[in-house]
């Protein structure tokens, strides 16, 4: 199997296995007078074992990814909590000040607003973040079913074509 760097690997590991069953099938002897071919079992359950082991290291790459979600949600409701209880404790030393009491209270609600503001939008970018990958990752898995249904009714294309052959 030729050397692909790791950074690409993820993200072409089951494509690229599936290619290699697709070029095992075109490149098999054919069988005179018949659709069907001839393939290696040995190097075809090895590329099937292959594919199955790239397709959870998709799914592992799919929970890191809604692991990542799900940590930056955390660090931003944890900043608006943070910021809101900094905007308390700022209102609270403003309201000691008689003068300044109203100005304090329209500059907590305003920092608070902008902490709300602030989580919101770093929680919109996760969830776009979140989505775009999962659909990514689901037309890729898509592809690859189609990819294997191909190959799986090229060989039993072949299978029926020797039985009534022989008969």
């Amino acid at each position: 199997m030729p050397h692909i760097p790791s950074y690409r690997r993820r993200k072409i590991d089951i494509l690229f296995l599936v290619d290699r069953l697709e070029e095992l099938v075109n490149s098999a002897w054919q069988v005179p007078t018949t659709k069907s071919v001839v393939v290696s079992q040995e190097r075809f359950m090895d590329l099937v074992d292959q594919v199955r082991l790239a397709i959870p290291a998709e799914i592992r790459h799919a929970q890191r990814v809604q692991q990542d979600r799900e940590r930056i949600l955390a660090q931003a409701k944890e900043e608006a909590r943070r910021i809101a209880e900094q905007a308390a404790e700022e209102a609270s030393k403003l309201a000691d000040e008689q003068p300044l009491t109203q100005q304090a209270r329209a500059r907590s609600e305003q920092i608070i607003a902008k902490a709300y503001e602030e989580a919101a939008f770093m929680r919109r970018e996760s969830d776009t973040y979140a989505l775009d990958t999962l659909k990514n990752l689901q037309t890729q898995l898509q592809a690859i079913e189609k990819q294997v249904q191909n190959g799986i009714e090229l060989l039993q294309i072949g299978l029926h074509t020797d039985e009534s052959d022989e008969v």
